[in-house]
């Protein structure tokens, strides 16, 4: 009734300056076959926090490139 939304970002495999290795190698293991960027992550937060998303509130919005799905069918 304030306005006052809340939403929360989940990122997955994000290739930043301190990525291991690893981290890059499980990026590439994801479905979309790279990790994300993290210019990705903040398009999600700043269309949330435009005037046009005002209606979506308690939201997980995850950034992974489909690897969370992977995962839950165990692979």
């Amino acid at each position: 009734a304030d306005g006052i939304t809340v939403n929360a970002v989940a990122p997955g495999w994000i290739d930043t300056a301190s990525a291991s290795d690893h981290e890059r190698a499980m990026g590439a293991a994801t479905p979309v076959g790279r990790s994300g960027t993290a210019e990705e992550v903040a398009y999600v937060i700043a269309m949330l926090a435009a005037d046009g998303a005002s209606y979506i509130s308690g939201q997980l919005i995850t950034v992974d490139g489909a690897n969370s799905i992977s995962e839950e069918r165990g692979r």
